[in-house]
Parts: C-alpha cells; sequence; structure tokens
C-alpha cells in the first residue's frame, strides 16, 4: 500500500513540476564508469571457497531522446560497454596437472557488448527551473561483440585446443534498466546531465550448449569461466548466471528539434 501511495506522489510530483523547455528531440553522448559483477548461485556455495569481487570499467554511448510532452518522453541509444568477474582461492589440487600442491590463483572474465536500451522518460523540473530531474525504465538488448579471459597462474594451452570464449556466453541477452538523473540548463539548446544507471540481464548470459570435451578443454574453460578447478564441474546441474551494472554518467545534451 506504502508503495502504491509513493507511486501516486511521485508520479504527480512529475505532472506538476514546472515546464522548462523540455518537449522535443535530444542527442546526447555521454560516458560512464561502471561497477559490474555477473554472480551465480552456484559459485557462492562452491566447495572451493570462491572469492568474488567486481570489475570495474569505462562506457560510452549516446542517447536519442523525444519528449513528447514536458513531462514524458522516450529514449533508446547505443553503448560500449564492459562486464565482467573477477575470482580468487586457494586449491590443493589442479585438475589440469594433476599437482596436489596446494597453491592460489586469481582471475577475471571480461565481456564486451553494444548495448541499445529502450526506455520511458519520466521528467520534472525543479524549483528554479534549470535543473531537470528524470527518471527512465526500461529494457536493454545486449550483443556479445568479445570476450576475454585472466587467469594466474596462467593455463597451459595445448595449440590446437583453444576455445572462443564468445561461444562460451550467449550472443545476445535482455536486461531490465532503470536511470535517474538530473539535466543542468546551460543555455537554450544545451544541457549537462549527470546521472546513476542500474542494469540486470533477465536470463541466463552463459551458454550451456556448449560441448567440452575434457581430452583437449583446460578447466579454466569450463563455468566459471577463468577459474581454477579441483574437479571439471558437471554444467547441467549449474545455475544461471545473470549480469549487473551499476554506473555513474556524465553527457551533454542537444535539443536540436522542438515540436
Amino acid at each position: 500500500m506504502n508503495r502504491h501511495l509513493l507511486l501516486v506522489i511521485f508520479i504527480q510530483l512529475l505532472l506538476a513540476g514546472s515546464a522548462v523547455a523540455q518537449r522535443g528531440q535530444y542527442i546526447q553522448p555521454y560516458s560512464m564508469f561502471q561497477y559490474t559483477n555477473c554472480p551465480n548461485y552456484n559459485d557462492y556455495r562452491s566447495d572451493s571457497k570462491l572469492v568474488f569481487e567486481p570489475t570495474y570499467h569505462f562506457a560510452h554511448g549516446f542517447y536519442y531522446i523525444f519528449n513528447s510532452t514536458d513531462n514524458f518522453g522516450f529514449q533508446t541509444g547505443l553503448k560500449l560497454s564492459k562486464e565482467g568477474q573477477k575470482y580468487s582461492a586457494e586449491l590443493e589440487y589442479d585438475v589440469n596437472t594433476g599437482d596436489s600442491t596446494p597453491f592460489s590463483f586469481s582471475s577475471q572474465y571480461s565481456l564486451t557488448q553494444l548495448e541499445v536500451p529502450f526506455m520511458l522518460r519520466f521528467s520534472s523540473s525543479l524549483e528554479d527551473e534549470n535543473v531537470i530531474l528524470s527518471i527512465s525504465p526500461g529494457l536493454q538488448i545486449d550483443m556479445l561483440v568479445g570476450a576475454d579471459m585472466k587467469t594466474d597462474p596462467a593455463p597451459f594451452i595445448q595449440p590446437g585446443n583453444e576455445i572462443d570464449l564468445m561461444n562460451l556466453f550467449k550472443r545476445t541477452n535482455l536486461k531490465f534498466i532503470t536511470e535517474a538523473s538530473f539535466s543542468f540548463v546551460l543555455t537554450e539548446k544545451i544541457l549537462i546531465n549527470a546521472g546513476l544507471q542500474w542494469s540486470r540481464s533477465l536470463f541466463d548470459i552463459e551458454n550451456k550448449d556448449f560441448k567440452f570435451d575434457k581430452t583437449k578443454h583446460v578447466a579454466e574453460y569450463y563455468f566459471p569461466v577463468s577459474t581454477k578447478k579441483e574437479t571439471r564441474p558437471d554444467i547441467s546441474v549449474r545455475y544461471k548466471t545473470t549480469s549487473m551494472a551499476v554506473g555513474l554518467m556524465l553527457g551533454i545534451s542537444y535539443w536540436f528539434n522542438q515540436p
């Protein structure tokens, strides 16, 4: 009940906002500093006691924004982004070499993606009419364009036994995305934008249909990708892996068309 009341109050505030010249079309290039990780419940309960760390990346993109009124609109665009996961652990056995000498490792994999959001945009100018608050929820399509992994110590991979890491992850995925931002009016047509963005995948990002060959493929290729392992895990019972990103955004908007 309280959540519904807060939603009604928020919509009323948007509708009551002073009308700075927001209606029209905008182009907004931006850069973003992102905190990302790709959690999986299986990894958290792993016998190897994996330690998880987030990864940090810069992303760059642009929005096309169409405001049909001073308070409501739509935005889409394109972003080049990276997401990934770091691991570390202490192991007593290396399944690749059969060595039972205890050792420690650290590793990371990174996914490079093109991301296309489709978001509603709810805006309200604040008291001085030179600052605009916008809330933008929606869905985002992610398209995988690159993947890499780093492992210390590095695995010894026989020539010809490499795997294209992109084959271990789905080429496309869908995310829920939401963004809160402030736009500061500089001139009649130019605004500075600062905001916070959060996104999370709705489906498994791993391609569990990939067929591993334990006679050729090192354990680091098995899920979770890049980690050393004491055994080769059974991926048929593995939970889904989701990707999550939180980003601080800074951009500039140019108002190029007023209806």
